[in-house]
């Protein structure tokens, strides 16, 4: 697992900084709606995938034990980088593709994180905002 030189210069802070996470790959294909937008989803519950526009039977592929899921549409998901309040990707535009994988949650010291989704030049193809409980929050209440 690394960041990659091909991710380096999209993060903000020195590569030594952030935890690399492998993007571990669970289904891709073509969209159901197939309008060639592009957008992210996250999910650190299962319950929260049942809205989502892939088909059913890929969504129920996904085990989020001690995960979270990603679902880039019009996009593939190819490195992920974080720290802090942020988890940065590195992806590239797919029109009219999905794109389901998941990332350990593991590493996670904050609950409240952005991801987002650049291409290779630097340009922002997706991003989300989400609440993402980790095992010492009950602690720490």
């Amino acid at each position: 697992m690394s960041i990659g030189d091909d991710m380096r210069h999209l993060l903000e802070h020195p590569t030594v900084e952030y935890i690399p996470l492998d993007i571990v790959s669970v289904s891709q294909g073509d969209t159901p709606a197939g309008d060639g937008s592009s957008n992210l989803m996250v999910a650190a519950d299962a319950r929260d995938m049942t809205d989502w526009p892939v088909p059913p039977e890929n969504a129920a592929e996904v085990s989020l034990d001690g995960a979270v899921a990603l679902l880039g549409i019009g996009m593939e998901l190819l490195r992920c980088a974080y720290r802090g309040h942020k988890v940065s990707i590195l992806g590239r535009l797919a029109p009219g593709r999905f794109h389901l994988a998941k990332v350990t949650a593991v590493y996670f010291y904050q609950e409240d994180l952005v991801f987002v989704v650049y291409d290779r030049d630097g340009e922002v193809i997706g991003e989300s905002t989400s609440r993402i409980p980790w095992p010492g929050s009950a602690l720490r209440r």
